[in-house]
């Protein structure tokens, strides 16, 4: 094994070793009990992380000098070792952005070419990347971002609550809450209506209006540029649509087409 072989092995034995550690990793639920009640997956082997450094190296490092290479690859490593162990809170923290977690560790050794430390960040980077999907991999992982989720919003909620007491109720607080009222009584007072001739053993109050309502198309004419210039096209469109288009409509269309049940 050659130098450069020996010190990937390390440095990605080290990576691994930091996803072992881990707080997801002991614990196999979202890590709000302190014992493991099911046995956990073996960790990843270092070997594969260390063929895709190898390669990464390989592509686009392969001018730098070897000895370049090793200290650049001993700062990745020293980093690591150096780093407190990345449990979940931490990198919830830094919303599992391996980036994020790259410009936090990044602390290259003192005395390296300029070249060296651009190997040096695009090895750091991908180790990052490599740590948070192992961690995300985990079984553990699902339970406790949920967990997380949930504290999140009650974190925001709280913080909206608090900014809503510091600035006091809308200038419009009491016209949106009439507009909020009426509109839930008018969607009560027009919310059922009466099938003729279809009882079935339903009581005179009729049917619930989202169940008997069925959408209705409209037609017209309007001049459409990509056709002949001047000449008037048929379209056709959803009368909810409509609705929200034009202010004043006529309504037009023989006994029972649904005229009045759309206007209710």
């Amino acid at each position: 094994m050659s130098g450069t072989e020996v010190a990937l092995l390390r440095l990605a034995t080290t990576v691994i070793g930091a996803a072992a550690k881990a707080l997801l990793t002991p614990r196999p639920g979202a890590g709000l009990v302190p014992d493991p009640v099911r046995p956990l997956p073996r960790p990843a082997k270092p070997d594969r992380l260390a063929k895709v450094l190898a390669g990464r190296m390989a592509d686009a490092f392969a001018d730098l000098p070897e000895h370049e290479r090793l200290a650049a690859l001993t700062s990745v490593q020293d980093t690591f070792a150096a780093a407190d162990e990345p449990d979940a809170g931490r990198l919830f923290a830094l919303e599992l952005d391996p980036e994020r977690l790259r410009a936090e560790l990044s602390a290259p050794a003192a005395g390296l070419s300029a070249r060296a430390v651009d190997l040096y960040e695009d090895l750091l980077g991908r180790c990052c990347a490599h740590l948070v999907e192992q961690l995300t991999a985990h079984p553990s992982f699902a339970a406790r971002a949920a967990v997380e989720q949930v504290r999140a919003t009650g974190r925001t909620r709280e913080l909206v609550e608090d900014v809503r007491a510091r600035v006091g109720p809308r200038p419009d607080a009491a016209d949106l809450d009439f507009e909020r009222r009426y509109a839930e009584f008018v969607a009560t007072a027009n919310g059922r209506v009466e099938l003729f001739g279809l009882t079935l053993g339903r009581s005179a109050g009729g049917w619930p209006l989202e169940t008997a309502y069925i959408s209705l198309s409209v037609s017209g004419y309007e001049v459409d540029g990509g056709h002949v210039p001047g000449q008037p096209v048929r379209t056709s469109i959803g009368i909810e649509q409509a609705l929200g288009e034009w202010d004043r409509l006529l309504l037009r269309g023989p006994a029972g087409s649904g005229k009045s049940t759309l206007v209710q």
